[in-house]
């Protein structure tokens, strides 16, 4: 749950679950339109086991058209909607919420930034970096690994040098 917490890393179609379990859990948030699914799978690892294959099994498809693409365009929103699931979660973590927490809101200042840039607006950059780096090295290295940056960017980076958005 603590890498779960600092960043979304499940692919939408990967996830299999008991429909008891997804029903306990309260299901999808409705009020969240772009984090809904974050939500869920926060709330389902806090009430159960869960089982995380580290092997690629699924993939999607990076375009211009997506929901991460379009959807983020509102820095402000989008940042709202990473910050609800957190602040929602964050108590899991009694006693060792400070280092998580920290990882996560860098996480929130990265995304905020790579999706201003993808639109053209590099302001936020700088400031998403000095949050990285605050972190300390521990910290950095728990971000890396948590938020899986380079696994996530790396892609994007590609579509986007090809014209695919």
């Amino acid at each position: 749950m603590e890498r779960l917490l600092v960043q979304n890393f499940v692919a939408a179609p990967a996830p299999v679950f008991r429909r008891d379990a997804w029903r306990g859990c309260g299901g999808l948030d409705e009020d969240l339109w772009y984090t809904a699914d974050w939500d869920m799978w926060l709330k389902l690892a806090a009430n159960g086991p869960v089982y995380y294959h580290n092997s690629v099994t699924v993939g999607f498809r990076i375009h211009g058209g997506s929901l991460t693409v379009t959807g983020s365009h509102d820095t402000a929103a989008f940042t709202e909607q990473m910050q609800i699931v957190l602040d929602r979660h964050l108590s899991t973590f009694s006693g060792r919420t400070n280092a998580i927490e920290r990882a996560a809101r860098a996480s929130i200042a990265v995304n905020t930034a790579l999706s201003s840039a993808s639109a053209g607006d590099l302001t936020n950059l700088w400031r998403a970096a000095l949050e990285v780096v605050r972190l300390g090295p521990v910290g950095i290295s728990r971000y890396l690994r948590d938020s899986r940056i380079v696994d996530r960017v790396a892609p994007r980076v590609r579509a986007k040098l090809t014209g695919a958005f």
